[in-house]
């Protein structure tokens, strides 16, 4: 969170784009991973949005073994200042970008964008 914290301190304009995986059984650290990063922007003025694409569905995590951790998605946190028309533009690429990836896939997984 630091350097991202620098990042968005250098100009008002900035933005900065996160990717992370997501990987099978290991939602508990996902989820604390996405806290640290919404620690960054709160109570500032820039913004955090969460796009998310699962290539297969995703298993219950207590369901899981604990020693998988196949790739099943990824994500990408978007720090930025401006008003809701990038949210609505990340929506329709992720949507977008999620139809071509799971086109032919019989284990759709699934999508979200959120803030």
């Amino acid at each position: 969170p630091k350097v991202i914290k620098d990042c968005l301190s250098a100009s008002s304009e900035s933005i900065v784009l996160v990717w992370y995986p997501i990987k099978q059984g290991c939602d508990e650290v996902l989820r604390s991973r996405k806290e640290d990063l919404a620690s960054v922007v709160r109570g500032k003025t820039h913004r955090l949005v969460f796009s998310e694409i699962w290539a297969d569905k995703r298993t219950n995590e207590a369901n899981a073994s604990k020693t998988t951790s196949l790739l099943v998605g990824s994500g990408i946190a978007l720090f930025h200042r401006t008003n809701n028309s990038v949210n609505q533009a990340l929506m329709s690429w992720t949507r977008e970008l999620y139809d071509i990836l799971a086109a032919d896939t019989e284990k759709r997984g699934s999508w979200s964008v959120m803030e």
